[in-house]
């Protein structure tokens, strides 16, 4: 299925769970109603709890399965991506109806999803709200011998998020390795691009974390072993002399520190870009 298919569908859950949400709340108002309560104002709030709450959960979720595939590169914000608004706000529509079907029917709750249901409606939005993923990942109903729950689309709209983030990444890095391109292949004009771009990067980073100074300067280094300076050259000849070299330190900057240090450098060094 292709991004605007995965895009229609999520807006086809959205708008679903948006209707049983308002449904639910409807009925729950009903003094006719199991469990009815009729206050409307905590049957809102209760809903808006639930929502906000679960779409944190959900976001810091997904935000992890990001970056356990992804590590510590930037521009993998899942929130950067609308895609990734999207998905939040359908699972956080989704555990809004939980929460309804929840003031419904306690029962199924306790037995379901293993919680107690607290007589206080906007306490149980929150115990909904931050148990999202566990009950999006439960299952939530057995039809004869099959149960059935909602984990195998969360997993893949989980991954249609990291797929847009990591595109977004992609798109992002070889829009500003093109913008450099001419700054990296002219090595007359700009003969220590590379040395001033790695002291400036490396000393940037430092301050960032030791994880990213580490991660930098090992590429850095494998940089400098693989293009090494001739016999009788400088010290730093053999990278800032090399297209290659000076290209992929690009390159590792925008993974590790972001596109904005190479704006910012290329200001302050007084070096034109496309």
């Amino acid at each position: 299925m292709g991004s605007r298919g995965n895009c229609v569908l999520l807006l086809f859950c959205l708008i679903i769970f948006a209707s049983l949400s308002i449904g639910l709340t409807l009925h729950n108002m009903s003094p006719d109603a199991k469990g009815a309560h009729s206050n409307l104002i905590n049957l809102i709030l209760g809903n808006v709890i639930a929502f906000a709450t679960a779409a944190i959960a959900v976001g810091f979720d997904l935000q992890n399965a990001v970056n356990d595939r992804l590590g510590k590169l930037e521009n993998i914000a899942v929130l950067g991506e609308w895609l990734g608004w999207l998905t939040i706000t359908v699972w956080g529509l989704f555990d809004v109806v939980i929460f309804q079907v929840v003031l419904i029917n306690p029962n199924w709750a306790s037995h379901t999803l293993d919680f107690d249901v607290s007589t206080n409606v906007l306490l149980t939005a929150v115990i909904s709200g931050l148990s999202a993923v566990l009950i999006i990942r439960s299952k939530l109903l057995k039809l004869g011998h099959i149960e059935w729950g909602c984990e195998w689309f969360y997993l893949w709209s989980s991954a249609r998020v990291l797929f847009a983030v990591n595109r977004r990444r992609i798109e992002i890095k070889a829009k500003w390795e093109r913008k450099l391109s001419g700054p990296v292949n002219d090595i007359a004009a700009l003969p220590n691009f590379y040395t001033e771009l790695e002291a400036h990067s490396l000393a940037i980073a430092r301050g960032v974390s030791p994880v990213v100074e580490l991660a930098l300067t090992q590429e850095c280094n494998g940089l400098r072993s693989k293009y090494p300076k001739s016999s009788g050259q400088p010290q730093d000849m053999g990278v800032n002399n090399n297209s290659d070299a000076r290209r992929y330190l690009v390159s590792a900057v925008i993974d590790h520190l972001g596109h904005e240090v190479l704006k910012n450098w290329t200001k302050q060094a007084g070096i034109a870009i496309r």
